[in-house]
């Protein structure tokens, strides 16, 4: 309430937004495959790298979600 407005010719989705976004996604998808080839190089594929990637993908969510409440205050 302390800002002002933004103008309303400015785009919705800016290339700074949009960027931060590929750059969030990319981050996502690399940890989440850096833990499933971890646990195929440590265990072989199958289920249990599996079991792995999908438990990394639910943890990292809170996290992520944690950093997308706010663009100007952080953690």
């Amino acid at each position: 309430m302390r800002r002002p407005p933004r103008n309303p010719r400015e785009a919705l989705v800016t290339w700074g937004f949009g960027l931060r976004t590929v750059a969030e996604g990319t981050l996502l998808v690399a940890g989440v495959l850096s833990a499933y080839f971890w646990a195929v190089l440590h265990q072989g594929p199958g289920s249990q790298a599996t079991t792995i990637a999908f438990m990394a993908l639910v943890l990292v969510h809170p996290l992520h979600a944690i950093r997308c409440r706010s663009e100007r205050v952080g953690w």
